[in-house]
C-alpha cells in the first residue's frame, strides 16, 4: 500500500512540475541577439489617410506608402526590427464599448513578432466613444523578424478598424514613419 501512494505521489508531484514548466514556457518572452546594425530603410508619409468600418466583416488594408524592401545579403543571417510611428485618431462608435483601430507589420507576407492580438491590444481606441475627430496620438509600435536567412524582404505596415456593432469608427493616421532595420544575426 505505502508503494502505491508513493507512486502516486511522484506521479503527481511529477505532473506538478510539467505544469509549471510549461506555464513558464508560454510567458517567458523571445530575445534575440544581433551583431550590428547592417541596413535601414525609412519610409514617410505627411498625407493623412483614413480607414473605416463599414458596418460588415473587418479586413487588413494596407498603408498607403508604407511598404519597404530590404535584403539579407548572401552566406548572412538577419533580424528586422520594425518600428512604426504615427499621428492617430480612432472615433466614432459605440459609447458603451472600445472600438479599436489597429496596425500590424508584416515581412513577406508573415507578420512580423510580436503578432497582434486583435481581442488584446491595438494601436489605438476611440476610448468608449470620447475621442474627438480632432484629437491625435502620437503612438508607435515595434515588431521582428528573424533570424532570417538570405533575400529580399517586402516589409508592410497594414490597418484595420474594429467592427462596431453600431456606428461608423474612423480611423486616421498622419505623418508616420516605417523605419525597417537590418541587423546582423
Amino acid at each position: 500500500m505505502l508503494r502505491v501512494l508513493r507512486s502516486i505521489t511522484l506521479v503527481a508531484v511529477g505532473a506538478a512540475v510539467v505544469l509549471v514548466a510549461q506555464a513558464a514556457v508560454s510567458v517567458t518572452p523571445a530575445t534575440l541577439s544581433g551583431k550590428s546594425v547592417t541596413g535601414i530603410k525609412i519610409v514617410r508619409h505627411a498625407t493623412p489617410v483614413s480607414f473605416t468600418d463599414d458596418g460588415g466583416a473587418t479586413a487588413w488594408t494596407d498603408i498607403p506608402g508604407a511598404r519597404a524592401s530590404i535584403a539579407i545579403p548572401a552566406a548572412t543571417q538577419g533580424i528586422l526590427l520594425v518600428r512604426f510611428s504615427g499621428s492617430s485618431n480612432c472615433n466614432g462608435g459605440i459609447t458603451d464599448g472600445q472600438d479599436q483601430c489597429f496596425v500590424r507589420i508584416l515581412v513577406n507576407g508573415v507578420e512580423a513578432d510580436p503578432v497582434t492580438d486583435t481581442g488584446v491590444a491595438s494601436f489605438d481606441s476611440n476610448n468608449a466613444n470620447t475621442r474627438s475627430a480632432s484629437a491625435y496620438y502620437a503612438l508607435s509600435i515595434d515588431r521582428s523578424a528573424g533570424p532570417l536567412g538570405p533575400n529580399t524582404y517586402v516589409v508592410k505596415a497594414q490597418a484595420m478598424v474594429s467592427d462596431s456593432l453600431c456606428c461608423l469608427v474612423t480611423f486616421s493616421l498622419a505623418n508616420y514613419t516605417m523605419v525597417v532595420e537590418r541587423i546582423k544575426a
